[in-house]
């Protein structure tokens, strides 16, 4: 590199000021050639313009943004150092920051009271509990979108799996099916449980049509096990089968071709690799 001295104005004022004299600082110059400062400017808080517009009556200096908020400012309220929108049905929703959308949306999807619902549904759970921003349509459709795999159809043909899982020992079963008919899930349950490992002593299932009929009953009372029925628009409540489900979709995504199509044919290397890891087992 050259001797040449470069110099890149990146602030005005010195943050610190110089500790050499005048005479030294010649001295000095010539050792900071190579030297910047950087400061990180921090991304502005969409609601700042609307909280300078409400307590201030400072508007921006761009004219489209000052007639925008002028505008915007009109359905806001600043009360007690909280910015609030007023919405169509009369109800103050507080405005969030980006850092606590994101919370909100982590909470109230997959937190201790979390539905693990739709976008759509994510966004009107978030309203209703007295929360806005102004892209929360579309932030909780896309949130929702990262925690749902898309049914992707097989070269066979088939479109779903169904899984069980032991409580205790975390042992999984799994196939894969072109449809979901009660005569399949009962078939599931006779071959790939009770003719194997014997007769559970419950079957947790959710209240859909295919878990919860007259053909399961009817197996239920052959055998004599029962069923409990976990809430439908609780799916955390299922716990286990909520943490296999992401499990055993994260194993077949590497082992599956670049098509995405074979992964009926994989699902057994996937359930050889789950059960072949070391587990600990459930102390209740």
């Amino acid at each position: 590199m050259t001797n040449k001295e470069s110099r890149i104005p990146i602030c005005k004022s010195w943050i610190i000021p110089p500790i050499f004299s005048d005479d030294e600082d010649d001295m000095f110059y010539e050792e900071e050639n190579h030297v910047m400062e950087v400061f990180e400017v921090e991304e502005e808080d969409w609601r700042q313009p609307l909280v300078d517009c409400l307590k201030y009556e400072k508007l921006p200096n761009d004219l489209r943004r000052r007639i925008d908020t002028r505008r915007q400012a009109t359905r806001f309220t600043y009360y007690k150092g909280t910015l609030y929108r007023r919405s169509f049905d009369g109800i103050f929703l507080r405005c969030l920051s980006d850092n606590k959308k994101v919370q909100a949306m982590e909470e109230t999807h997959s937190g201790v009271c979390g539905a693990h619902q739709s976008g759509p549904k994510l966004y009107f759970r978030i309203k209703k509990m007295g929360y806005y921003w102004p892209t929360m349509v579309k932030d909780c459709i896309d949130y929702a979108r990262r925690y749902v795999v898309g049914p992707t159809k097989s070269s066979g043909g088939h479109l779903y799996i169904l899984i069980a899982i032991d409580y205790f020992s975390k042992w999984a079963e799994a196939i894969p099916l072109k449809e979901v008919k009660k005569e399949n899930v009962a078939n599931f349950i006779c071959t790939h449980i009770i003719y194997c490992y014997g007769v559970p002593r419950h079957v947790i299932t959710n209240n859909r049509k295919p878990f919860c009929n007259s053909l399961i009953d009817k197996l239920c009372q052959k055998f004599g096990f029962k069923q409990r029925n976990s809430s439908m628009y609780y799916a955390v409540a299922n716990g286990l089968a909520e943490a296999f489900n992401k499990t055993l979709c994260n194993l077949l995504k590497k082992v599956v071709a670049k098509s995405k199509r074979d992964w009926h044919e994989r699902i057994g290397e996937a359930l050889w690799a789950y059960r072949t890891t070391v587990r600990i087992g459930s102390s209740r």
